[in-house]
């Protein structure tokens, strides 16, 4: 995830080390905080690895060339033995500490530099085959701290750096050498070291480009999995009332259905019609219709008891509510909730028609309908059942509350008169 405030940084930061030439390598302060705890770990374990390997084969070389060739004399091999080896194994050993920045770093350099020293004092005076082996081994130490360890650019050219001035000194105080080898060597110092902090800064510049296009692909993902996200919750809602639309509701229906049938709890279902809507449409315009429908819309939602309750427009001027571990007495409850608040503000602003000088005021017949969900049956008959119940308000003059149980068709009913309040 890209730091807060971070997400024009990234693309300017591509950029910025895409461009020719040495670019600056740390990126500001926050995401170069966030590159260091997100690759810190891995290259701590990475480090101690593969300077485990290294120690290990470093040690299988001297031992074996004194065993076969006995060149490197018995003072060397205990150098390398008794005060290289343990100071490399204890800097190796920090790694598996995951230890800040500087210390990762700084430890490894200093460890360089001091193997580096090492080599250049044991082999002082012993002639220029010796010291040509000596600056080799100073070269492969500094290429191995910038290129197989691959340090920060900043360690890896104080390092280098140290490692040349102290190459620089020990060709300058020894006097096996004529002057022509030692500008020669020197030379081929400088140029190797020059090749193996060139090859590091590549090393380095490379990493931090994966590093900021993996956090620009991330940021991509996020954008278009938040986009689509959108479009599904744009898909799943009625535009005019924000409720969820017809096809939502047909989704958790059968979701809730399920979940009750399987479970054994009731299921109740409102089917709310706003009544005489198409008078009100004639008289007043589609415009106050419309605004009619999002005052409902606005309503239902005040009406129910917690998020697990569900309203839904069902089309036209009908909604339905969904009560999921509902019995009759409280889906009753929640009916009438939802028909005295809409009698009470389900009516947005008018003003008297010229022609006619009336106000019409919204209101709306509830039907509800319960059941615990058969074993077989279809999720339709509670719909059929409560849309029965509506109807039944409708007749006995709107604006009331009518109950159907499904497995009672035949009649029975359960009706709330117009100025009661279910108990």
């Amino acid at each position: 995830m890209l730091p807060s405030g971070q997400t024009h940084a990234v693309p300017f930061q591509i950029n910025r080390l895409l461009k020719r030439g040495m670019q600056g390598l740390r990126f500001p302060a926050e995401l170069e905080a966030q590159f260091e705890r997100e690759s810190g770990a891995p290259r701590s374990r990475r480090l101690w690895r593969e300077g485990l390997i290294s120690i290990f084969a470093f040690n299988a070389f001297y031992v074996g060339e004194w065993l076969l060739t006995r060149q490197i004399s018995g003072r060397e091999l205990a150098v390398q033995l008794g005060l290289i080896t343990p100071l490399c194994l204890l800097v190796n050993g920090l790694m598996r500490f995951n230890p800040p920045r500087w210390l990762r770093e700084g430890s490894i350099s200093v460890m360089s530099c001091v193997i580096a020293c090492a080599y250049l004092a044991l082999q002082s005076g012993k002639g220029p085959v010796a010291i040509a082996f000596t600056l080799v081994g100073v070269i492969v130490t500094a290429m191995f701290a910038a290129v197989v360890m691959r340090l920060r650019f900043r360690y890896a050219l104080a390092a280098s750096g140290l490692i040349t001035i102290a190459g620089a000194l020990f060709l300058l105080v020894d006097h096996s050498l004529k002057t022509d080898e030692k500008i020669t060597g020197l030379a081929l110092m400088t140029i190797a070291v020059g090749i193996a902090m060139m090859s590091n800064y590549s090393l380095e510049r490379e990493e931090r480009l994966g590093y900021l296009r993996y956090l620009q692909s991330e940021a991509d993902r996020q954008e278009v999995s938040e986009m689509n996200s959108r479009l599904a919750e744009l898909s799943s809602m009625d535009k005019l009332t924000a409720l969820p639309n017809r096809r939502t509701y047909e989704e958790v229906f059968e979701r809730m259905w399920n979940e009750a049938r399987q479970e054994g709890y009731p299921l109740s279902l409102i089917l709310l019609d706003v009544d005489h809507f198409k008078v009100l449409n004639d008289v007043r315009g589609h415009s106050y219709g419309d605004d009619v429908l999002r005052r409902v819309g606005s309503l239902l939602p005040q009406a129910l008891r917690s998020t697990a309750d569900v309203a839904a427009r069902y089309g036209g001027e009908e909604f339905v509510v969904l009560l999921p571990r509902t019995d009759a007495e409280n889906a009753d409850r929640v009916a009438e909730r939802i028909r005295a608040l809409v009698e009470m503000a389900g009516s947005p602003p008018q003003t008297p028609l010229p022609e006619r000088e009336c106000l019409m005021w919204v209101t709306g017949s509830c039907g509800v309908s319960t059941c615990i969900p058969p074993a077989v049956g279809r999720k339709e008959m509670l719909l059929e059942t409560a849309d029965k119940a509506m109807y039944q308000a409708k007749a006995e003059g709107r604006n009331r509350v009518c109950h159907r149980s499904l497995d009672s068709q035949s009649g029975s009913d359960r009706r709330v008169p117009i100025t009661g309040h279910v108990a």
